[in-house]
């Protein structure tokens, strides 16, 4: 796998911008509406790669390294990650994008619909994550070890042992991801223990689901942890309209286990959604 290589695509351009005390860095390519990928937590833009090669050909592809991850350094004074993809956005001279989040970038990109819902055209979350969810007490019990490595700074110890977490079990099972999944969490170990200013988005997004009035696509693996399922549920519950895809034999990164599976259901959307 050439995990390190991004787009295929010659006239790809590469750039930093400044915010909130930070060099952010993104990549894009190609023509046409825009398609933002936005990453899980411990990895970078890297994750896409299947996804950009596929896309970049009919899309403006656009994606980037969140706060204090891969390239990005972290911020110095408060952010919300909102702010930083609109200060990205506006930078890019784009008005109006569908946001493709898995995970932490589920997250993001809900947060992000819910301050400039005038920017979105419609989502795309893969297990995402959610504001305000409260963990149950069992996903809770499972990643109190990893905490308790990155408080003693610890950050390479953190990072082996969130690889035997729930979350990528399936993928580390996979003889031709393992690696590379496990190659990104290590370039970005330093995140268990570095610290960001964050500001979270006051009310939470949890409280404002319902205000979420763009088409919305939601993925889950079949074999991903049940507080997900729970998150899907309650997206499902809250978005009008939205529709659940379950891809079988996928865990968490279901963009990276079933790469072809994760482009023909974000196909389908895009074709009604445009």
């Amino acid at each position: 796998m050439e995990g390190s290589r991004l787009f295929f695509n010659s006239s790809v351009i590469k750039g930093f911008i400044e915010t909130s005390g930070a060099k952010m860095y993104y990549e894009t390519a190609g023509k046409g509406f825009p398609l933002v990928f936005l990453h899980a937590g411990g990895l970078d833009l890297r994750m896409w790669n299947n996804q950009i090669d596929y896309f970049s050909s009919s899309y403006r592809v656009v994606c980037y390294d969140v706060p204090g991850c891969g390239r990005s350094t972290a911020p110095t004074e408060p952010f919300t990650d909102a702010e930083v993809l609109r200060t990205l956005l506006k930078h890019l001279g784009i008005e109006k994008a569908c946001l493709i989040g898995e995970s932490l970038g589920g997250r993001i990109a809900i947060d992000f619909t819910l301050e400039y819902q005038e920017m979105v055209k419609g989502l795309i979350l893969s297990g995402p994550g959610l504001g305000g969810y409260e963990w149950s007490k069992e996903y809770t019990e499972q990643i109190e070890k990893i905490f308790s490595y990155a408080e003693k700074g610890d950050a390479l110890a953190a990072t082996e042992e969130w690889l035997k977490h729930p979350h990528l079990i399936p993928a580390m099972r996979n003889p031709s991801l393992r690696d590379w999944v496990r190659q990104m969490n290590l370039d970005n170990a330093k995140l268990w223990v570095q610290g960001l200013p964050e500001r979270p988005l006051q009310p939470p997004a949890i409280k404002r689901l319902r205000e979420v009035s763009v088409p919305t696509q939601i993925i889950v693996g079949e074999l991903d942890v049940p507080d997900i399922y729970s998150i899907c549920d309650l997206l499902m519950g809250s978005i009008a309209g939205a529709r659940k895809t379950v891809i079988q034999g996928a865990g968490h990164l279901v963009s990276m286990e079933k790469p072809d599976e994760f482009n023909e259901i974000m196909f389908q959307f895009l074709n009604k959604l445009l």
